[in-house]
């Protein structure tokens, strides 16, 4: 086994104590985080604080650890990685391309979502979108607004959707180009493409007023259908991924035979 340092650990302080929050990602595993203290491993947090400052990637492993013990700590909690084992950073997407054509589609009157925002493909947000947002940047998008909740939804495109999405107009509805059938029912079924109709009224949905008058007088309300079928396919993907490769912590305090993390972005 050829252990190197895991390009994916990472180290933090916790600003009270000065510890240093160390842990990273291994493959078919749950997340480890270790806590180490100047009482407690003063040697190892003299060494680690060194590194976050100018980077754990200059951890020397046959000069910088001392002893077995120490290689140990940090191979079990995923600073130190098999070579042949490296995790990957999963990324959402949700592709136009994948997107079920909206069944019973049949409008003619379709106007472009007045809140509609095409974002192209663009180098200089690959590290904000990556390690940030975990977004993947390899593709243009279109954010579009769901009339019904008012919740925002992202679709990555193809090149030649993309092409399509950014000569459309938000709000327009007479000059449409031409589009095929079949990619008009998808851009209907995400809202890319909305009946004017909806556009043009003020009333809140039917299903939104029942629920906020179930939320006045039982403190909660249930609202169905919320995140689209393609959206919730791609989150369960992406977080199914993100577990396989090692990034979510398993077990908590609440539950000690689960998958969790706080804030996930």
């Amino acid at each position: 086994m050829n252990l190197i340092v895991n390009p994916l650990a990472g180290i933090e302080t916790v600003d009270v104590t000065g510890d240093l929050i160390v842990g990273g990602p291994v493959p078919g595993r749950g997340m480890k985080y270790l806590q180490v203290s100047t009482e407690e491993l003063p040697r190892l947090h003299a060494l680690l604080s060194e590194l976050s400052r100018i980077g754990l990637a200059n951890l020397d492993i046959k000069t910088d650890l001392e002893n077995g013990e120490e290689l140990e700590l940090l191979r079990d909690h995923g600073i130190l990685i098999d070579e042949d084992n490296l995790p990957e950073r999963p990324l959402f997407s949700c592709m136009l391309d994948d997107v079920e054509p909206d069944p019973s589609f049949l409008s003619t009157s379709l106007v472009v979502n007045p809140n509609l925002e095409f974002q192209p493909f663009d180098l200089t947000k690959f590290r904000s979108w990556m390690q940030d947002k975990h977004l993947s940047p390899h593709h243009a998008t279109v954010w579009v607004t769901d009339p019904r909740t008012n919740i925002r939804w992202g679709y990555w495109l193809t090149p030649a959707e993309a092409e399509l999405i950014q000569r459309i107009r938000p709000g327009s509805g007479d000059r449409l180009p031409e589009i095929d059938p079949f990619l008009m029912a998808k851009l209907h079924a995400t809202d890319i493409l909305v009946d004017a109709e909806e556009v043009h009224s003020s009333q809140t949905s039917e299903a939104i007023r029942l629920a906020a008058e179930d939320f006045g007088r039982d403190r909660y309300a249930v609202v169905t259908d919320i995140i689209p079928a393609a959206q919730l396919r791609s989150l369960q993907d992406y977080f199914r991924r993100y577990v396989e490769q090692g990034f979510m912590k398993f077990g908590d305090n609440q539950v000690d035979r689960r998958f969790a993390e706080h804030g996930e972005p």
